[in-house]
């Protein structure tokens, strides 16, 4: 805030489908607005991104309070692995937690079903707002150690894929696609590198990224072009 004028709010779901979460979304926005009318640029990570979308599609409040969307590594399109590997999925939820993460994580993975993403991009083709992606591609030497079974599954269905997303289901439709973050689901946004338990970095092998220089270089494209509008 600082140093670069600009003020951050962290917003964590907790695991819920992507229909309760954007009701809720849209009510916190709603709320920030009665005190600062700035609008927001809203990033959504992973089951964030349609969590996001659905706020923007159902909520006028949402769509009202935010400038941009930007999905990095957005399960916009839903993933085979919440289709495939349900269970395992689940595991791996509880097994990388951060924190105190509330709610019924199989409800949480039914709105990442492919036919349920899909479903909502056919009722809702077209971003309200501007709209930004960029996806995450990792090889299996960037993979983490724990994402290595899903990783071989993604890699059958999709050629560029991050474990959990094929490059094509992590793009909005309409949306600008900004490249793609060369880092496993996990690492380009989680910073388990610095987890205390060892078990945890064990298994997030691979979870070195630049997450800050990202994020910055995000926030910047962004704002230039929201400005040359």
């Amino acid at each position: 805030k600082s140093q670069h004028n600009l003020t951050i709010d962290t917003w964590v779901p907790p695991n819920d489908s992507s229909e309760a979460n954007g009701a809720a979304i849209a009510q916190y926005l709603a709320g920030q607005m009665l005190t600062d009318k700035r609008k927001y640029i809203v990033f959504g990570y992973s089951k964030g991104a349609p969590d996001v979308q659905t706020a923007l599609a159902l909520h006028p409040e949402a769509k009202n309070a935010v400038a941009a969307f930007v999905s990095v590594a957005g399960a916009v399109g839903g993933s085979p692995i919440a289709d495939i590997l349900p269970k395992q999925a689940e595991g791996w939820i509880n097994r990388f937690k951060l924190g105190q993460c509330t709610g019924d994580v199989s409800t949480a993975f039914k709105s990442l079903k492919k036919e349920v993403r899909q479903a909502f991009l056919a009722a809702h083709p077209t971003p309200v707002v501007p709209s930004y992606s960029l996806p995450a591609v990792s090889d299996r030497a960037r993979t983490s150690k724990g994402l290595q079974e899903s990783w071989r599954l993604m890699s059958v269905i999709s050629p560029r894929q991050d474990s959990q997303l094929a490059f094509d289901d992590a793009i909005l439709p309409g949306s600008a696609v900004l490249g793609a973050a060369l880092a496993d689901h996990l690492a380009v946004a989680l910073p388990f590198e610095k987890a205390t338990d060892a078990a945890i970095r064990g298994m997030a092998d691979q979870g070195h990224y630049p997450r800050a220089t990202l994020l910055e270089s995000l926030i910047r494209y962004v704002t230039e072009d929201l400005g040359a509008r």
